[in-house]
């Protein structure tokens, strides 16, 4: 939610308790990455900058594709691919989950271009989890010369995910399934991948369907809020047996770590268009 980066806003705290499986939520925002596995309020935004030394992001050749594992989702049809500098993003993160001012950070774009943000901190667990599972680290941006872009991103073991809102559409950075986490896709939601019949679950036909019908492709114009209030809503959010051995690896920290990734991506909306966090 972009206006809490620029207004002193109250927050306050509901309880909304949300039981089942979170299998059809995943696949509705876990976007397109098929790696496996590999916290409250940030507080007012102040206006000292620290400037990053060099970009972390060059472009490389797209990798080419694999379907060796037909249970995996596919590679978008239109993407950029690029190499991150896992070091210098591991610094930036460590300065920001250290209480240090907030950060530019450059975001690749699906053009071949790099947009500016200015990030925080904005965890989506508790802090008795986010204690335990250190790891657990999620943030949110504002776009430096378009305001009404916004971003979500998490760093989690070494993976970096983010997803943008912005005039021009939806735009997701992944890690590219066939390739070293090291190698990034930066893409629009509309290029995403075709269903098929190789795929191993329908949810991820729906997925996109749904997901095309609701967001806007085209641009999306200025930027609803929703009061200057945000409310802080807790959610409890269980996860099948199946779901946390194909996503996250079979281990309750990499579920964990996939649950939060998706919870961080839905925060982006509900943030944006109702001014309520989840947690």
């Amino acid at each position: 939610m972009s206006h809490a980066i620029q207004h002193s806003i109250r927050r306050t705290t509901g309880t909304l308790l949300v039981f089942g499986t979170i299998l059809t939520t995943a696949f509705l925002f876990g976007a397109f990455d098929g790696t496996r596995s590999s916290a409250q309020n940030a507080g007012r935004v102040v206006p000292n900058l620290i400037e990053p030394a060099k970009t972390m992001w060059s472009e490389v050749a797209p990798e080419p594709s694999s379907d060796s594992d037909q249970r995996g989702p596919k590679v978008p049809r239109k993407y950029r691919a690029y190499h991150l500098d896992v070091p210098a993003m591991d610094a930036v993160i460590k300065n920001l989950s250290s209480g240090a001012a907030e950060h530019t950070l450059e975001i690749p774009m699906p053009d071949g271009s790099l947009t500016n943000f200015r990030v925080v901190e904005s965890p989506v667990v508790e802090k008795g989890l986010s204690d335990k599972y250190p790891f657990l680290q999620t943030f949110r941006g504002q776009g430096l010369d378009d305001p009404s872009t916004t971003l979500r991103f998490d760093f989690m073991n070494g993976t970096f995910r983010a997803m943008v809102m912005s005039p021009r559409g939806i735009i997701l950075v992944d890690p590219h399934p066939d390739a070293t986490k090291e190698i990034y896709m930066s893409y629009f939601l509309g290029d995403s991948s075709s269903p098929n019949s190789t795929s191993f679950c329908p949810i991820d036909f729906e997925r996109q369907r749904i997901l095309k019908d609701v967001l806007p492709e085209k641009p999306i114009g200025q930027q609803v809020f929703a009061g200057d209030v945000q409310r802080t809503y807790v959610i409890a959010i269980g996860t099948t047996a199946q779901w946390t051995d194909l996503m996250g690896g079979g281990t309750l920290a990499g579920g964990l770590e996939r649950v939060v990734g998706i919870l961080n991506r839905i925060d982006l909306f509900y943030e944006r268009d109702l001014a309520i966090h989840l947690v």
